[in-house]
């Protein structure tokens, strides 16, 4: 099994079969990975024989800037096929082992340009190019040109079901943003661990063991991180395109600019279509993330009602 080295995810993109690597350089969907590896029986066979040892720390730090080099490495996309190509290249030199490549397809969604910008009276704000923390993966798509609509602040979204692009307040709270682009905040991002990782020990200094989990314990209530927000809070993308939203900016709250900067988030929600999957013709419903700074200018705007939005988010789905 291998993981998606850009988000941590499991590996859901596989290459193979009749595809050449060129062709999976070029984009193909399937991304090639590491399926297993046996040892050749004149490898298990040895008895004692010499390690050739750990690589060095500058080995180690090269294959980090070849990792850098490839590129981001989202499920199913060139950057991907790269990493895996490599790890399948570097395990192919082991001695005795074989590398088999399985190939698994998939509707994949890659993202290719995403911009925010506001116009509004000079009297309410400036106008012009809005700063994104990143956009939201496998939302949807907009022409080249973007999609334009009045801003329309709607506050603190429902949240959708976990592991889906619906389900939330349902289309009635999306209603008022009908034709435009609604400005919705994320809810608190605190969410606790405790009852999967409970402490019932530990170490700090000038504490007792039972002192010290009930620290952990009361840290993990608390944490904090942009990624619970995709995993635990979804937007309900489905309702607000069902209510007729052309695009969605969802505001980060409770984090800094820094910790929210381009974070792939969420990466488990299907797209918001019938299906679940992205195709060619639906634009599904295009979102984007803002910091929460830019968030409340954003609402300070909306709030003169003169305010429109452009939302654009280029993809290409496969």
């Amino acid at each position: 099994m291998a993981l998606n080295a850009e988000t941590g995810d499991q590996l859901d993109a596989r290459g193979g079969g009749g595809f050449s690597r060129r062709q999976l350089l070029r984009g193909a969907v399937g991304a090639t990975a590491l399926a297993t590896f046996a040892p050749s029986a004149a490898w298990a066979s040895r008895a004692g024989g010499a390690y050739p040892g750990l690589p060095s720390a500058e080995t180690l730090w090269d294959w980090q800037h070849q990792l850098v080099g490839f590129g981001t490495r989202y499920t199913g996309s060139p950057g991907h096929t790269r990493f895996i190509d490599w790890i399948a290249d570097q395990m192919a030199h082991v001695p005795g082992f074989r590398v088999q490549r399985d190939r698994k397809t998939f509707d994949r969604w890659l993202a290719q340009r995403s911009a925010l910008s506001v116009s509004q009276p000079s009297t309410s704000g400036p106008s012009g190019p809005v700063e994104l923390a990143y956009y939201y993966p496998y939302s949807g798509a907009t022409p080249a040109g973007g999609v334009t609509g009045k801003l329309v602040n709607l506050g603190t979204y429902e949240p959708a079901a976990v592991g889906t692009s619906g389900t939330g307040a349902g289309a009635a709270f999306w209603a008022a943003a009908a034709g435009g682009v609604a400005l919705v905040k994320a809810p608190p991002s605190t969410f606790t661990f405790s009852p999967s990782s409970a402490a019932t020990g530990g170490y700090e200094r000038g504490k007792t063991s039972a002192q010290a989990a009930q620290d952990y314990t009361t840290d993990n209530a608390v944490l904090t991180n942009p990624a619970f927000v995709g995993i635990f809070s979804p937007v309900a993308l489905a309702d607000a395109k069902a209510a007729g939203v052309k695009a969605v900016v969802v505001s980060y709250t409770g984090m800094s600019d820094g910790m929210v900067a381009n974070q792939y988030n969420p990466f488990i929600t299907p797209y918001p279509s019938a299906s679940g999957k992205p195709a060619p013709g639906d634009p599904g419903c295009p979102a984007v993330w803002v910091a929460e700074g830019t968030g409340s200018q954003l609402a300070r705007a909306a709030a003169s009602g003169a305010a429109t939005a452009r939302v654009t988010l280029t993809a290409s789905i496969t």
